[in-house]
């Protein structure tokens, strides 16, 4: 998981320094033909070049079915709600919250970064893009070296996840006090383990639930997290729409509240894996068995 985030960080890094130079060259036509034509590859690539790893036999009843089917949806439901021990069934929804407001705080940032930074700093989109490069890359390195950390002194992933969460907290409160710009970049180091949140609450999911339920417990984590920029974006546009004026960066204190209780969340499910410290071990082996 560590790795494929860190792909996916490099991915945006190159795209970010090719792309003031594309517009320059190709306008807004090339930059989407481009992006067309690299789609169209990885297209190509998943296609002939990936194989499946799971082999499904073709006699499966649930094969026959819809892959619309409502049925499905509710299995998934009644997965993920059923009754489970040392309170897991409340880990997997603390968890699930925790992550959603994880990502309506980072896309909501996001979302109004560069207007917020053009008014306050007067960068331009090339000081915009340096920026958002040089803080892509010190995610993807933070990331990668800071899952390794974790398991190399093996830190429970929950507890590293909230050390995550910590350290990210004084650097929003920095991002809305500065008056100076460069005080980005200080925050962009220091928050570079901030999207190991990601992997290490999903790396927990993988310990606590079975193997047969872990699909549709990650099924309906992805579908919340795929519905948070309906909230983050109109909320943080509003947000910086009314106080632009008088408290520019309030954006980053409403993130810093959203932090604070992703911090409770993550405490609580944190509390239960050590009120239990023999649940993880048996859970795994049961999931194992």
């Amino acid at each position: 998981m560590g790795l494929l985030q860190v792909a996916n960080f490099a991915g945006l890094v190159l795209g970010n320094l090719a792309s003031a130079p594309l517009l320059k060259r190709l306008g807004y036509h090339g930059v989407f033909q481009v992006s067309t034509g690299l789609t169209f590859l990885a297209l190509v690539y998943a296609a002939v070049v990936l194989r499946e790893s799971i082999h499904v036999n073709n006699n499966d009843e649930n094969r026959k079915k819809n892959v619309f089917d409502c049925e499905l949806v509710a299995d998934m439901l009644a997965t993920c709600c059923k009754r489970r021990p040392y309170y897991t069934r409340a880990s997997i929804f603390l968890i699930m919250m925790s992550v959603c407001l994880f990502l309506v705080s980072l896309n909501g940032e996001g979302s109004v970064m560069y207007l917020g930074v053009r008014e306050r700093f007067h960068w331009t989109m090339e000081d915009f893009t340096t920026f958002n490069c040089y803080s892509i890359g010190m995610i993807g390195i933070g990331t990668f070296f800071g899952l390794w950390i974790s398991t190399l002194i093996k830190v429970p992933d929950m507890l590293s996840a909230l050390l995550v969460l910590i350290i990210k907290m004084p650097t929003l409160i920095i991002c809305a006090m500065t008056t100076e710009g460069h005080y980005f970049y200080v925050t962009a180091t220091i928050n570079m383990f901030g999207c190991c949140l990601g992997p290490l609450v999903r790396s927990y999911l993988s310990k606590i639930v079975p193997k047969e339920d872990l699909g549709k417990v990650f099924a309906l984590t992805a579908s919340a997290e795929s519905l948070t920029p309906l909230a983050a974006s109109p909320l943080y546009t509003y947000v910086y729409n009314s106080t632009m004026t008088f408290l520019p960066g309030c954006v980053y204190y409403l993130s810093a509240v959203l932090n604070l209780v992703t911090i409770v969340l993550v405490s609580i499910v944190l509390m239960f894996h050590f009120r239990n410290p023999s649940s993880l071990q048996t859970l795994t082996s049961s999931s194992n068995s």
